[in-house]
């Protein structure tokens, strides 16, 4: 009896732990390959990235030396894209808000995205963080603040 409930308490133990540990190794697994992405950019691109962000939709890689901004968008597939900070002229987060308020008082995002302006005003290159329409269960507030950061970041780095 005693050992017939230590092995269905071991059992039920690797029942739980096994599928977490599971999934803990697929996502280190995930971000190791698209951390090697932005490697890859880095060798391609002859830059150093300092400054680099994974999240769930977007690589983001800052060069602070060189002034480029490598922004890879895992949701859509795109291609690597290479921003020189040295000719842009403005960074902005701009946020699309709904227009219905919700029950929580506060109204809700239908889009956050960081703009930079590469001179001419039809000229701009936009990073999407977080589009309501794309239904990925992102949390909107989580996006805001992570656009909110990189606009800090490239405004440091803009030519004055």
């Amino acid at each position: 009896m005693d050992t017939a409930s230590a092995t269905i308490g071991i059992v039920l133990i690797l029942l739980f732990v096994c599928p977490v540990a599971y999934i803990i190794w697929q996502q280190a697994a995930k971000n190791k390959k698209r951390l090697q992405q932005l490697k890859l950019a880095e060798k391609q691109f002859k830059i150093k990235l300092d400054t680099i962000d994974l999240t769930p939709s977007l690589l983001l890689g800052l060069d602070s030396a060189a002034k480029k901004l490598v922004v890879i968008n895992t949701l859509h597939n795109s291609p690597l894209q290479v921003v020189d900070l040295k000719k842009v002229h403005r960074s902005s987060v701009k946020k699309v808000a709904v227009d219905e308020v919700k029950e929580n008082k506060n109204p809700s995002c239908k889009l956050v995205s960081l703009e930079l302006l590469n001179g001419h005003p039809g000229n701009t290159t936009s990073i999407v963080f977080y589009d309501e329409e794309e239904e990925t269960g992102f949390d909107v507030e989580t996006q805001l603040a992570l656009a909110n950061k990189w606009d800090t970041l490239i405004k440091g780095h803009l030519q004055a």
